[in-house]
């Protein structure tokens, strides 16, 4: 009889369902007792965030930036997560952390990394140009806290790595990943021309993407390391209006349409802004 997989909707789903590679009782040497409870697995661990985020929002008012934020997340996961089997370890601010692995149904967890790193850059309508960082290896799911709160995290060198090829070392849709976890037979294919031109880590005139000779790179508090990087060049940045009768009308920013919904929210009674900020307004 086949072994029944199962579809983990968490972090939290999938080490409750599995046996731990540590389960210990610690102290901290001050009184306090705190679990060492995880589970090593091989994994593909990626960081996705806004570009200029800082820049874009910092004239928009507290519950656009809200709009703003949850926009990416909810575009990020309709668009690009659709039927890839992953969890979303967290949402951190503009940034997203995502994990991928054969536990969780990838048949090679890398390769579906750069895959939903590709579809998040291809169909980034509405701007948002997200710089992401990609990194393989041995990763322990785990618990971190104590009796106050609880979470659920992965922790490791390949989340580290991750992390830091996203913020910094890639520029707006550019994809960062060591070379370590580069098999090019892999990722050339995901990345090449859909008119199946040559496939080279080389810049052709009018291929969709780019890819940069490899890199060596120093990165904070984590010393030197060969990375590769793949960017698309252009992107769109604005949507279109479609008015009543089909037609296109003028098109606008992903700040210009959370700017106009919140107006209209205000005007239908579903919005109230506090005072404070209708006082800011009115100066």
């Amino acid at each position: 009889m086949d072994k029944v997989k199962y579809v983990y909707k968490s972090l939290e789903d999938f080490l409750i369902s599995k046996e731990l590679s540590i389960d210990y009782i610690a102290t901290d040497g001050w009184g306090g007792d705190y679990p060492v409870k995880g589970c090593e697995i091989d994994a593909s661990i990626l960081f996705a965030d806004i570009s200029g985020f800082s820049k874009r929002t910092i004239n928009l008012s507290s519950t656009a930036t809200m709009f703003f934020v949850n926009h990416f997340f909810s575009w990020i996961s309709g668009e690009a997560l659709q039927n890839v089997p992953c969890i979303i370890d967290k949402y951190i601010g503009d940034e997203i952390m995502i994990i991928f692995s054969n536990e969780f149904g990838s048949v090679n967890h890398f390769a579906d990394a750069l895959t939903v790193a590709k579809g998040f850059i291809e169909y980034d309508e509405w701007g948002f140009s997200p710089h992401i960082g990609i990194s393989s290896g041995v990763v322990t799911v785990g618990y971190v806290g104590t009796p106050k709160m609880y979470n659920c995290s992965v922790f490791g060198k390949p989340v580290a790595l991750a992390k830091r090829c996203a913020t910094e070392v890639a520029k707006a849709r550019m994809i960062v990943f060591p070379v370590v976890n580069c098999d090019r037979s892999l990722v050339e294919p995901i990345f090449a021309s859909k008119k199946g031109a040559d496939k080279s880590f080389s810049r052709r005139p009018n291929e969709e993407w780019h890819f940069y000779e490899l890199e060596n790179v120093e990165l904070n508090n984590m010393g030197n390391y060969d990375v590769c990087k793949v960017q698309k060049e252009d992107t769109i940045g604005f949507i279109f209006n479609v008015k009543e009768d089909g037609s296109l009308g003028d098109s606008i920013t992903i700040e210009q349409h959370i700017s106009c919904l919140l107006r209209n929210l205000e005007d239908s009674g579903r919005y109230r802004p506090s005072k404070a900020y209708i006082h800011k307004k009115r100066e």
